[in-house]
């Protein structure tokens, strides 16, 4: 919960000139990398199934379900740092990941009963108020934007509100987009795993194969990204060799973070019988990552410093609403539903 949650930061500490287009290039090499060191150690010891043993058994349609899973979510983890790069981590995080937790929930609730009607259904009408108090804080913040903008006179100045009040809803918009997409990547989890036969891929081989579908298809989406931005003017593949040192390392640091956190939550479903915990807990811990990023939002990088008060009392709702559904999530009686790839899926 603690890494999915503050990832996402290495990208703020790399500065505001450094996109996202270009921050991601790093990002997703040290994805990959993390899974690969991961599944020859940790993969590779005890006396369970090995990494290259799953790889050789596995079948070969589960393994491509893995890789689309991989390309699937990459679009919408794109699109969430978009929307950061926008809105900033409090507000993007709710809204990508509270939708993907919705519709996942939803779907899973309609196809196998798996949890409570009641405790899934009011979980998902408390992140869906998650999303809406996140979507007026962004509001908010930027009216506050304008304010600053216009003359001291008092005057309002109203293509600079124009402006600020279409990025907000924008950014809006691409974090929902990225939730749909979250929750669209998850069946494909799923079908990859299958059910834990002998031909389902297991937690390590699914993040190898997961991290190689992020890496093939960053190549892809960037080309989109850099020419069409969702943000800011259109940028050329040679301004990421104008990035220094430190920037590569902090997108590579990133993902490897992220990785880390999502074999985290994949070993306690999926992994060996020492390392499974309660689906419920585990489902609801691993989405738990939005609320360490609101945290970090408002707490340590200030987004809403200057803004209205009410932007702050929007972004605590979002805070206790979100938390209040996860743990409607944890508590839920019976089965959780079927806990897959941490933390939007």
């Amino acid at each position: 919960m603690l890494l999915l949650g503050s990832w996402a930061s290495t990208f703020k500490m790399a500065g505001p000139k450094w996109r996202f287009e270009l921050y991601y290039f790093d990002f997703a090499f040290g994805a990959l990398v993390a899974s690969l060191l991961v599944a020859f150690t940790f993969g590779s010891m005890g006396d369970e199934l090995s990494f290259s043993d799953n790889v050789l058994i596995a079948g070969k349609r589960q393994l491509a379900f893995a890789l689309a899973a991989g390309i699937v979510f990459n679009l919408a983890n794109m699109l969430l740092l978009a929307g950061v790069s926008i809105v900033g981590m409090a507000v993007a995080f709710p809204i990508s990941l509270g939708l993907g937790l919705i519709i996942d929930t939803i779907i899973k609730q309609l196809m196998s009963k798996a949890v409570n009607a009641t405790f899934a259904y009011g979980s998902a009408g408390l992140v869906l108020a998650a999303i809406v108090v996140a979507a007026l804080a962004a509001s908010a913040v930027a009216k506050k934007a304008v304010t600053a903008a216009s003359p001291v006179t008092g005057a309002r100045n109203t293509n600079v509100k124009s402006a600020s009040s279409g990025g907000a809803m924008k950014g809006v918009i691409v974090c929902i987009v990225s939730g749909i997409l979250m929750a669209g990547s998850s069946p494909l989890v799923s079908m990859a795993q299958d059910g834990g036969s002998e031909l389902g891929v297991g937690a390590y081989a699914l993040m190898v194969f997961f991290t190689v579908g992020i890496l093939f298809s960053t190549m892809i989406f960037n080309l989109y990204f850099i020419n069409l931005p969702v943000h800011g003017q259109a940028l050329e593949l040679g301004d990421y060799l104008k990035g220094g040192l430190g920037q590569h390392l902090l997108g590579i640091l990133g993902g490897i973070l992220w990785c880390a956190g999502m074999i985290a939550g994949l070993v306690t479903v999926v992994g060996s019988a020492a390392t499974l915990v309660s689906p419920a807990i585990s489902y609801a811990l691993s989405h738990g990552g939005a609320v360490v990023s609101i945290l970090l939002g408002l707490l340590i990088w200030r987004e809403f410093k200057g803004a209205s008060g009410k932007a702050t009392v929007f972004g605590l709702l979002t805070l206790l609403f979100l938390a209040g559904a996860l743990a409607m999530i944890a508590l839920a009686p019976g089965a959780a539903p079927a806990a897959v790839v941490a933390p939007a899926l």
